[in-house]
């Protein structure tokens, strides 16, 4: 597999020239030698192409994108949620403890926590699932976002306009400048002092002529469709049906899931065995996901839940 995603041949190219054998003039021998990638001999063979040339650019970008990261990283959890819980009590991780239920590391291994209760692993991927779809983007919450979305982005905007109008007086004032100078060498005035004043001139035109390019485009307010927390929670489910299927699609399903939690928190309830699960959402993750498009311009803002072991309860903090 390694070798079908580096060969350029499925791309309908040959690579000519990448080695060469010179000869040690000390010993005489042979030897091979590796040649810079810009000098490199590429010749186009398109009947030779099997894979579509879209396809083959994006497996590179992936590819280059995961080039970064070490096997460690790479490496897929091995539960749906595994490396997101946290202890309630003490603030460490929660893990596996048997076969089928999970608890506080620092309880069991440490002896500095008090939190001996566990809770099973069906159980508490059942009641996060339950929550994801049920509470984390709920009517109310949508509402209490999309006000504070449409006031934290008209305040980005307003911001962006007024920087932009400063960097246009300060790019005015700057030409002036320059041109009472450019007069003054053209009338005979001249100096080292005027000269290096110029290049200075010269030198913040180009900078302020830069940033003036780089903030022309006010962003636009989005305005949040109000059917979003039911095709969110109808994409949730579908996720959560695709964790029965095979186990590539059971693998991306985990991803996309995962990325709508910045973190679970696991705390000890008041009745016997009784468990309580914060779960903590990124509004980002899930409202791109409930738009299925391009990601957009949002406040940077989380949402909480609490999930009981008897159903679920309403929020207790809301956005933080």
């Amino acid at each position: 597999m390694h070798g079908i995603l580096q060969n350029p041949l499925y791309d309908g190219r040959m690579i000519y020239g990448r080695l060469t054998y010179r000869k040690n003039p000390e010993n005489g021998k042979r030897e091979l030698r590796t040649v810079p990638p810009e000098k490199w001999v590429h010749v186009e063979v398109p009947e030779w192409r099997i894979i579509p040339t879209d396809l083959w650019k994006t497996v590179q970008k992936m590819r280059s994108e995961h080039a970064a990261h070490g096997p460690h990283a790479a490496r897929r959890p091995r539960h749906l949620l595994s490396g997101l819980l946290r202890c309630g009590a003490c603030g460490g991780a929660c893990t596996m403890r048997s076969c089928d239920r999970l608890g506080c590391v620092s309880h069991r291994e440490k002896g500095t926590c008090d939190n001996k209760r566990t809770i099973t692993l069906v159980d508490l991927e059942r009641r996060v699932l339950s929550g994801l779809k049920e509470r984390l983007l709920a009517p109310e919450l949508f509402a209490e976002f999309a006000e504070e979305y449409r006031a934290e982005l008209q305040r980005i905007r307003t911001s962006h306009s007024e920087r932009l109008t400063m960097v246009d007086r300060q790019l005015l004032n700057t030409l002036q400048r320059i041109d009472r100078i450019v007069n003054a060498i053209a009338e005979g005035t001249s100096s080292q002092a005027l000269k290096a004043k110029l290049k200075n001139l010269e030198a913040e035109k180009n900078r302020l002529e830069t940033e003036q390019r780089e903030t022309a485009g006010i962003p636009e307010v989005v305005e949040l469709h109000p059917n979003l927390p039911e095709l969110y929670r109808l994409r949730v489910a579908d996720l959560e049906s695709t964790l029965r299927h095979s186990p590539v699609e059971r693998a991306a399903a985990c991803q996309i899931l995962r990325q709508l939690i910045e973190g679970i928190v696991v705390y000890p309830g008041e009745g016997r065995g009784e468990t309580l699960i914060e779960v903590t959402g990124s509004i980002a993750a899930i409202l791109e996901m409930a738009c299925q498009a391009p990601k957009i311009q949002t406040p940077n803002r989380s949402v909480g839940m609490v999930v009981p072991r008897g159903g679920i309860e309403p929020p207790t903090r809301g956005f933080n």
